[in-house]
């Protein structure tokens, strides 16, 4: 969990100023505006000056850097750095604030045509930073063809319509529904998805409690930094405090405050659309043949993502876009980019029945377990990748270790011992690595 101090953050230009503004701001929010000072903190390190005395033209070049590719993304931007601005007209720094006469109209002009998507190898990477599986499978859902009207197929999911054994989901989209968001009137689907979104539901099961905005929170005295989640038959499920009728499908503005909630904290814009659009790109780069999409290839991702019309992906479902977002496709060849599978003849698995059971006998739950286990330890694990162990997303770890004992006929504590690590001086040491080997 985050902590904010006093201290002054160096990643910022003139820190101990731009502090003092932060100080001022929710702690809902000091994330995002701290994100934006780390981005303009490289032109005004080039220009030697904070960016509340930057002239007009010297705003929009930083507000073309950002390269949005939508006006509200833009114009939350420009809000922030006008915020600061007023801010500093109000304590006598500046004159003036030089972005506050821009219209919402004036912003188009700062928006680039280049839409670049997102790889599946970094969408891994921000589901990786999730805090919670909740929301994590919400971004591979989008990503592998799940959607229908209203995130209708990613609320009506159940446990029940995901067969585990042969990675097909059950897919209802709600034409019609009561007030309580039951479907009424809806068409069902099968969908064939990989071992990585299977993973994510199976872990987005499992969770109990959901870390509020991605664990970027202050901690203070009576307010917990999680909350509740309800207990029902569906994937994906809200917190019980924002919930009124505990067995029905999330609403749906659940779903788009959480992406909203991921995009600020994780820095990067995201929307359902552009998210399922990456996700047709990364079908399209495993369907690719001699730099060509076929019509026949179309039409099958259309169908995949639950689109009616294949003239609607032609737009940016093509050769260039594929190539710039899978760059390595010029160097291995357009179908040779799967990742080697690795299989063993024997796996180990967290048997969860008894893990409850141990559980439940000493009043515990997983959230619990989880903080016991890192306090004790001092580990670096996250809820999220606490639960990956819990959902056997990471057996192979364990496996290796049994393995070894079992062929010696030992105990684990006869050749594993738990040591000590300085932190500071294994972190000097990696980075040492990289700027050897990786640049």
């Amino acid at each position: 969990m985050m902590t904010m101090t006093n201290e002054t953050n160096n990643s910022l230009f003139n820190s101990e100023l731009k502090e003092k503004y932060l100080n001022e701001i929710k702690d809902t929010t000091r994330q995002s505006y701290e994100r934006i000072f780390r981005i303009t903190q490289k032109y005004e390190t080039a220009l030697n000056k904070d960016i509340n005395q930057f002239n007009r033209k010297e705003l929009e070049t930083v507000l073309y850097s950002f390269k949005a590719n939508n006006r509200n993304t833009i114009e939350s931007y420009a809000r922030i750095i006008s915020s600061y601005l007023n801010w500093s007209v109000k304590h006598n720094l500046v004159g003036s604030n030089l972005l506050e006469s821009y219209k919402p109209d004036d912003f188009e002009k700062f928006l680039t045509d280049e839409e670049s998507y997102i790889s599946e190898r970094k969408l891994r990477r921000y589901e990786d930073q999730c805090e919670n599986y909740q929301d994590a499978v919400i971004l591979r859902l989008l990503f592998m063809g799940v959607g229908g009207k209203v995130m209708s197929e990613i609320r009506n999911l159940k446990v029940s319509d995901v067969d585990f054994e042969n990675n097909e989901l059950k897919l209802t989209n709600t034409l019609k529904e009561d007030k309580n968001g039951i479907p009424v009137k809806y068409t069902t689907r099968h969908l064939k998805v990989d071992d990585r979104t299977i993973e994510l539901i199976k872990g987005a099961i499992m969770q109990e409690t959901y870390v509020k905005r991605n664990g970027q929170m202050i901690e203070r005295d009576n307010v917990r930094p999680f909350t509740d989640l309800v207990k029902n038959d569906y994937v994906v499920r809200a917190s019980i405090t924002k919930t009124e009728h505990f067995n029905t499908p999330v609403d749906k503005f659940v779903i788009y405050r959480r992406i909203a909630v991921l995009s600020e904290t994780l820095g990067v814009d995201l929307t359902a659309k552009f998210i399922q659009r990456s996700g047709m790109v990364f079908q399209g780069k495993n369907m690719i043949q001699n730099g060509e999409l076929s019509l026949d290839d179309l039409k099958i991702i259309a169908n995949r993502f639950n689109i009616k019309s294949h003239h609607n992906l032609k737009g940016f479902l093509n050769a260039e876009n594929i190539l710039a977002t899978y760059p390595d496709n010029t160097k291995r060849g357009w179908n040779n980019m799967a990742r080697t599978v690795i299989l063993h003849k024997t796996d180990i698995k967290l048997n969860k029945n008894k893990l409850k059971a141990v559980l439940d006998s000493k009043g515990m739950g997983y959230n619990e377990l989880h903080e016991k286990v890192v306090d004790k330890f001092g580990l670096d694990l996250t809820y999220k990748g606490f639960m990956s162990l819990m959902s056997n997303r990471s057996s192979w770890k364990l496996l290796y270790a049994h393995a070894i004992t079992e062929v010696l006929n030992i105990n684990t504590n006869d050749i594993f011992d738990i040591v000590e690590i300085d932190i500071d001086k294994k972190a000097k040491e990696k980075e040492a690595w990289k700027a050897k080997y990786q640049k």
